[in-house]
C-alpha cells in the first residue's frame, strides 16, 4: 500500500531538539574584552538589568563560567522580557559602539532568549508574538564583523524559535523582515565557507547546528530547497562536513550528537527532494574546485561509517554507565528515524546491517523511558526498514517490535496530557501497527493495542493533518486485511465514519494546510474502495458518497493539469485506476465518478511510459483493473490499450522469468495475474495480444506448480483459478493445466463453507473443464472431476436461485449428471439476419422441417435446429472465441457443445464470418447433404436415464473425436473436399438402425414463426 499514505510522510519527524550544551562566556570574551584608545568602554549593567540572564551560544564547549555573577539558569523568560526596547536599545547601541569590532554576542544572548522562551512553552512564536516581536528584530542582521560562534547562535535560535516560518495572514511587514533576516544569514554563512584559507573559528559543533537549521527550514515548506543560494549554501557546508570527518585531528571531529543531527538533517533534505548532488560555486584550497559536486548520500555514509565506530566505543564504556550523557534514548530514536528515512528516499545504506544491532538493544533497555513521540518514531522506522526488504536481524527487531507495542497501549491510557498520543503520532502509530501486522507483531498484543488506541484518535480527529488522516484511514484497511477483526468492533464503524466527514470538509477548505496532495488524494479514493471490497456496506451512508465525490472531484482537476500529471507517480496511477475499477465494480460509477472515460485515456501514456518501474503486485492491480474498466469503457478499441496489453505482457513474462528474490512474482500475483488474464481474453483483442497473453499465460503456469499448494491459494484463489482455466478453453493445451485444476479441486475443502457465488463459479468451471476433456476423448471417465462435480451440485441445489445466469448453471450441472432440475429458466432468444439467412438455404437444400432459437431440454436455445436428423447447427460469433479470434474455442461454447452431443444430438458449428460466404455455406451445406447419404447422423433421440457414470459415452456420436468440426475461411475457400468429413467413429457398434421419419417441409412463413 504505498503513496504517501504509506507511511512516505513528512508528518513522521520525531520531536526531536538539539539540546546543546548551556555555558557561558568568560570576561574574556564579552564586550568589554574590546578595549581601543578611540572607543569608550561600555558598561555592560546598562546593557543588560538586573534579572536577565546572560546566554552564552548555545552549542559552546566552553566551561560554564558566569558572567556578572548570573546563572544561565536564573529564572525563565517572559515575553515582556524579549520585546523590551530598552534592551533592544542597548544591543543597538553595542553594535553602533564597537563597529567593526563587535562580535555579536549581544545579539546571540537576546537569540538565545527567544529560543528559550519558545522550548519552555513547547511551541514556536505564534502569529501574535511574530507580529510584536519580529519588527524589532530589524537590527539583528548578521555583518561580515560577527564571529562564527555568534552568527551560528542567532540563526539555530531564529530557527528553533520560528522567526523565519510564515504565519497565515502575518503583516506585510513582518514577512518582508523575515525575508531580509533570512537571505542575510545564507549570504553571511555561504561567505564564511568560502573564505581563503579556511577560518579557525569554523567549528564542528557550529556546522551541525546550522545544517539541521536549514534542515528544519526546507521542513517547514519555506521553498528554500529550489533556490541557488539555498543550494551553494548548504553545499558549502557539506564541504566542511567531509573535511572534518575525514580530520584526524580529534578536538575537529563531531561527536555523536553532532553526528547524529546531521544525520537528521540530511534525511530531512532528502525527504523534501533537495537534489543528492549539490554543485560549489567557488573554487576551495582542497581537492575540491569549482564546479565540483557533492552528493547526499556519500556524506551520509561517510558519517554512518565513523558512527558505527563511534557506537562500539561508547556503547563498550557507557552503556552500562552512569553517566549517558551521550548516548540517550533521543539520540537513538533520531539516529533509527534517520536511517529510516533515508531508505525510503533511496539512500543505498548497506552499514545500517551493522548499527541497527548496536541501538536495538539500547531501545529495550531504556523502555521505560519511551515517550509517545519515540514509540511512534521507532515503530515507523522498524517498519519502513522491513517495508524496504532489509535484510537484518529479524528476531531482535520482532522483540523491538512487540516491546514497543505493548507500551501502547499504557502511552494510550494516560491521563496526563504531556504523555498522551498527540494527532502526529497517533497517526504515525496506527499507520505502523497496519504495516507491521502481518510481519512481526504478534495478534493479540496488535489487536489489544488498537483497541485501545482508536478511543483516542476519535478524541484527536479534529487535528488530525492532511497525512494523519490519510495514514489513519490506510491504517483501519490494513488492520482489517491482516484478520484483526475490528469491523465486529462497534466503534470501528464509527471512526470510519467519523474521519470519511473529516476529509469532506478537508477537501473543501480553502486553508492551505488543509490541501490534500495528489498523492494523498489518491490514497484516500483507494481506502473508499477498499471499505466497499471488504463488505462494510457504507456505500450507502451520506459520509462516504460526500467523500467519494469529493474527492473524485479533486482527482480530477488534479490529473487535467499538466503539471499535476507530470508530477504523478507510477504507483499512484496504478492505485487511482484500481480504485475505480473497485467503486465501478460496486456501481458507484453513475452518480459520483463522472468523466471516468477521459481520465483512463488521459492515464494510459503515462503508464505506457513508466511500464519498467512498476513492481510485481502494482502489475498485477493494473491488469485486474483493465479487466474490469473494458467491460464498461470498450477500450480495447483504442490504439493505447493496445499498446499497453502488448508492454504489460511483456513486463510480466520478465517478472515471471526473474531470478530476483524482491522482484520475482509472489502467489497471490500469479493467481490474479492469470485470472484477470483470462477474461481480458474474453474482450475483443488484437491476434497480437491475444498470442502474447497466451505466452504469457504460459509462463505464469510454469512457476505455479511450487505455489498450488500453499495456504494463499487454499484461503483466497482457488475460485478464480478454476474459473481461468475453464474460460480459457482451448488457448492452451490439456496437459499444461490438467493436472494444476486437478490439484485445485481437491483443494476446493468443505463445500458447504464455501459461499453461494463461489460455489456456483467452481460447479461452472468443473464443468466447463470437464466439456474440454469429454470432446478430446468421449471415453475418458475422469472420476475425479465427475466426483467434484456431484458434490459441487449436490450443495449447491439446496439454495434457492433467482437470478437467471445461476439457474442457468443449475440447469447445465443437472443435464450433465442426467438428473433432473425442477426449474424453468426464462432465456432471451435473438435471431440474426445471417443465421435467419442460413437457415433459408438449409430449408432450401433439405426440405425439411427446421427451427430457430429452439429451447431443448430447459437447455441454453441452439441457433438452427434440424429435429429429423437431430441436428444442432451453432452459428459461433466473435464472443465464442478467445480474443474474439474465429478459432479457439472459449470454455462455455466448449460447455454448450458437450452437453448437446451427451444428449445425442449431431452439433454442427460455423462461425458468423463463414456463414456470410457464399462458398462455405455451400460446402456446409453439401458435406451435410453428403453425411444424411451415408446415413451418419443419429436419427433419434438416445434415452435419457444417465446415470452420471459416463456409462453411455460410447455410443454418443461426436463430431468432434478427433477433429472440431469447424474452420477458417481459408479452409472454405480453398475448396477443401475434406473438410467436413465427420468419422463414423464408435458408430459400428449400433447393431439396429431406425428409419428416419420423413416430415413434410413447412413453409417459410411457418419457419419465420417458429
Amino acid at each position: 500500500m504505498n503513496s504517501r499514505a504509506d507511511g512516505n510522510s513528512r508528518d513522521h519527524l520525531p520531536i526531536m531538539d538539539i539540546n546543546a550544551k548551556q555555558s557561558s562566556i568568560s570576561s574574556k570574551s564579552s564586550i568589554s574584552q574590546h578595549k581601543s584608545n578611540t572607543v569608550k568602554q561600555v558598561n555592560n549593567e546598562a546593557l543588560f538589568a538586573q534579572g536577565d540572564i546572560a546566554v552564552s551560544h548555545d552549542y559552546s564547549a566552553c566551561s560554564s563560567t558566569t558572567i556578572q555573577k548570573r546563572s544561565a539558569q536564573a529564572h525563565r523568560p517572559e515575553f515582556c522580557d524579549l520585546i523590551n526596547k530598552t534592551k533592544l536599545m542597548a544591543i543597538t547601541e553595542a553594535s553602533s559602539h564597537f563597529r567593526e569590532k563587535y562580535s555579536g554576542i549581544a545579539h546571540s544572548q537576546h537569540a538565545s532568549l527567544i529560543k528559550r522562551f519558545t522550548l519552555n512553552g513547547k511551541h514556536p512564536l505564534n502569529k501574535y508574538h511574530q507580529n510584536q516581536l519580529i519588527p524589532l528584530l530589524c537590527d539583528h542582521c548578521p555583518t561580515s564583523n560577527w564571529s562564527w560562534r555568534s552568527m551560528t547562535t542567532v540563526f539555530y535560535s531564529f530557527s528553533i524559535a520560528g522567526i523565519f516560518t510564515f504565519q497565515k495572514d502575518t503583516k506585510a511587514d513582518v514577512r518582508r523582515t523575515q525575508k531580509n533576516l533570512l537571505d542575510t544569514f545564507l549570504d553571511q554563512i555561504y561567505l564564511w565557507c568560502n573564505q581563503r584559507p579556511a577560518p579557525t573559528d569554523i567549528d564542528a559543533q557550529g556546522i551541525a547546528n546550522i545544517i539541521y537549521s536549514l534542515a528544519k527550514l526546507v521542513d517547514n515548506e519555506l521553498d528554500l530547497d529550489k533556490t541557488p543560494k539555498f543550494q551553494y549554501t548548504l553545499a558549502s557546508l557539506l564541504f566542511h562536513v567531509k573535511t572534518k570527518a575525514e580530520s584526524k585531528e580529534s578536538k575537529t571531529q563531531f561527536s555523536l550528537q553532532e553526528r547524529s543531527n546531521i544525520i537528521w538533517a540530511i534525511a530531512k533534505l532528502a525527504d523534501n527532494n533537495v537534489p543528492m548532488e549539490l554543485r560549489l560555486e567557488l573554487d576551495l584550497p582542497t581537492k575540491f574546485q569549482k564546479g565540483d559536486r557533492l552528493n547526499l548520500t556519500e556524506t551520509a555514509i561517510l558519517l554512518l561509517t565513523q558512527l558505527e565506530t563511534q557506537l562500539e566505543t561508547q556503547l563498550e564504556h557507557n552503556l552500562q554507565s552512569k553517566n549517558k550523557k551521550y548516548f540517550d534514548i533521543r539520540t537513538t530514536t533520531s539516529l533509527m528515524f534517520s536511517m529510516a528515512t533515508m531508505v525510503n528516499a533511496g539512500f543505498d545504506l548497506q552499514n545500517i546491517k551493522n548499527i541497527l544491532p548496536l541501538l536495538l538493544p539500547h531501545v529495550l533497555a531504556e523502555q521505560y523511558h519511551l515517550t509517545h513521540t519515540d514509540i511512534s518514531s521507532l515503530l515507523w522506522a522498524i517498519a519502513k526498514l522491513l517495508e524496504k526488504e532489509f535484510d537484518i536481524n529479524t528476531p531482535l527487531l520482532g522483540k523491538t517490535a512487540n516491546m514497543l507495542l505493548s507500551r501502547v497501549p499504557i502511552i494510550a491510557r494516560s491521563q496526563k496530557e504531556t504523555f498522551m498520543f498527540t494527532a502526529r503520532s497517533a497517526s504515525t502509530t496506527m499507520w505502523s501497527m497496519g504495516k507491521l501486522a502481518s510481519k512481526l507483531l504478534d495478534k493479540e498484543k496488535l489487536k489489544k493495542a488498537v483497541t485501545v488506541m482508536l478511543p483516542r484518535i476519535i478524541s484527536i480527529q479534529n487535528d488530525l493533518s492532511t497525512i494523519g488522516l490519510t495514514n489513519t484511514l490506510w491504517s483501519l484497511v490494513a488492520l482489517i486485511e491482516c484478520e484483526i477483526n475490528l469491523n465486529q468492533t462497534p466503534i470501528y464503524r464509527e471512526i470510519i465514519v467519523a474521519l470519511l466527514s473529516k476529509v469532506k470538509i478537508k477537501t473543501e477548505s480553502k486553508e492551505k494546510k488543509d490541501l490534500f496532495s495528489t498523492a494523498q488524494t489518491i490514497s484516500l479514493l483507494w481506502s473508499d474502495a477498499k471499505f466497499v471490497s471488504l463488505g462494510l456496506d457504507l456505500q450507502k451512508t451520506p459520509e462516504f458518497i460526500n467523500s467519494v465525490v469529493a474527492l473524485w472531484l479533486k482527482v480530477q482537476t488534479s490529473i487535467k493539469s499538466e503539471a499535476k500529471k507530470d508530477q504523478l507517480g507510477t504507483t499512484d496511477t496504478v492505485k487511482l485506476l484500481w480504485s475505480i475499477a473497485r467503486l465501478w465494480e460496486s456501481e458507484l460509477e453513475k452518480k459520483y465518478t463522472p468523466g471516468v472515460e477521459n481520465i483512463v485515456l488521459t492515464l494510459l501514456p503515462h503508464l505506457i511510459t513508466n511500464i519498467d518501474q512498476l513492481n510485481c503486485q502494482s502489475t498485477s492491480n493494473l491488469i485486474w483493473s483493465f479487466t474490469q474498466l473494458t467491460e464498461r469503457l470498450k477500450l480495447e478499441d483504442t490504439e493505447e490499450f493496445k499498446k499497453i496489453v502488448f508492454t504489460l505482457c511483456h513486463h510480466t513474462k520478465s517478472k515471471a522469468e526473474s531470478q530476483n528474490s524482491i522482484d520475482c512474482l509472489t502467489s497471490k500475483d500469479i493467481f490474479i495475474l492469470l485470472h484477470s488474464m483470462a477474461k481480458l481474453l474474453g474482450s475483443k483483442l488484437e491476434i497480437e495480444n491475444t498470442l502474447a497473453l497466451k505466452n504469457t499465460m504460459e509462463t505464469l503456469l510454469t512457476y505455479l506448480g511450487k505455489h498450488i499448494k500453499s495456504k494463499e491459494t487454499q484461503t483466497q484463489c482457488i475460485n478464480s483459478l478454476l474459473w481461468a482455466f475453464a474460460s480459457i478453453g482451448e488457448l492452451i493445451e490439456t496437459k499444461k493445466t490438467y493436472a494444476i485444476f486437478l490439484s485445485l479441486a481437491d483443494q476446493i475443502g468443505e463445500y458447504n463453507k464455501i459461499p453461494r457465488k463461489k460455489l456456483l463459479a467452481s460447479l461452472w468451471a468443473t464443468l466447463a473443464f470437464r466439456a474440454r476433456l469429454f470432446l478430446n476423448n468421449p471415453a475418458d471417465k475422469h472420476a475425479t472431476l465427475q466426483k467434484h462435480i456431484k458434490n459441487l451440485f449436490s450443495y449447491a441445489r439446496l439454495q434457492t436461485y433467482e437470478c437467471e445466469y445461476e439457474q442457468h448453471i443449475m440447469v447445465q450441472a443437472a443435464s450433465w449428471l442426467g438428473i433432473k432440475y425442477p426449474t424453468n429458466v426464462h432465456y432471451q432468444t435473438r435471431t440474426s439476419r445471417t443465421q435467419h439467412s442460413l437457415c433459408n438455404k438449409l430449408y432450401s437444400a433439405l426440405s425439411v422441417t427446421i427451427q430457430e432459437e429452439k429451447i431443448i431440454d430447459n437447455l441454453a436455445p441452439v441457433d438452427i435446429y434440424v429435429p429429423n436428423y437431430n441436428i444442432v447447427i451453432e452459428v459461433q460469433g466473435s464472443h465464442h472465441y478467445v480474443g474474439h479470434d474465429f478459432k479457439t474455442r472459449n470454455g462455455a461454447t466448449l460447455l454448450k457443445t458437450a452437453l448437446f452431443q451427451k444428449l445425442g444430438y449431431n452439433v454442427l458449428e460455423i462461425s458468423i464470418f463463414q456463414a456470410e460466404n457464399g462458398i462455405s455455406v455451400r460446402n456446409f451445406i453439401d458435406h451435410i447433404q453428403e453425411n444424411i447419404k451415408k446415413n451418419v447422423y443419429i436419427y433419434s433421440i438416445l434415452p435419457k436415464s444417465y446415470d452420471g457414470d459416463d456409462t453411455s459415452d460410447e455410443e454418443y456420436f461426436t463430431a468432434d473425436e478427433e477433429k472440431h468440426d469447424y474452420f477458417t475461411a481459408d479452409e472454405y475457400l480453398g475448396n477443401n473436399e475434406n473438410e467436413w468429413q465427420i468419422q463414423e467413429g464408435k458408430n459400428k457398434k449400433r447393431t439396429k438402425k431406425r428409419k428416419p421419419k420423413r416430415n413434410l417441409p413447412k413453409k417459410e412463413s411457418e419457419i419465420k414463426s417458429s
